[in-house]
């Protein structure tokens, strides 16, 4: 092989090298399935609570999110999720009014749930497992 060529082809697997690093660290940030398996409303029309099933392939197993956002907006953001949980439970999401969020999730063992914060922005967050 012409020295010229052996440049090329290291240049070239250094570069595959690093693409496929790129590709598996992004992956593991955000290219999870998400389903929508349901979608509640604040009473102002103004927030949204969404309960999504993520799924990440045959290695991790299944694991509900509910992500809180602006109700016009229409992506599924990991920045936005306010409660997680490493299975799939029941979860019932309810408003008891425009800045309290109900979330319900009877079946829910503390060692199990990643995420459950108490409040975004001016949304007050309560929790029940009873």
């Amino acid at each position: 092989m012409i020295p010229s060529q052996s440049r090329c082809m290291a240049n070239f697997h250094l570069s595959a090298t690093f693409l496929v690093a790129l590709f598996l660290l992004t992956c593991e940030i955000g290219c999870c399935g998400k389903e929508v398996w349901n979608t509640s409303v604040s009473p102002d029309g103004k927030w949204a609570a969404v309960t999504i099933v993520r799924d990440c392939g045959a290695t991790t197993r299944e694991g509900m999110a509910i992500l809180l956002r602006k109700s016009d907006e229409k992506s599924l953001r990991d920045k936005d999720m306010i409660f997680g949980i490493n299975r799939q439970e029941r979860i019932e999401v309810s408003w008891r009014s425009n800045n309290a969020l109900l979330i319900d999730c009877r079946g829910c063992k503390e060692d199990q749930i990643t995420r459950r914060l108490p409040k975004r922005g001016s949304i007050e967050i309560i929790y029940s497992n009873e």
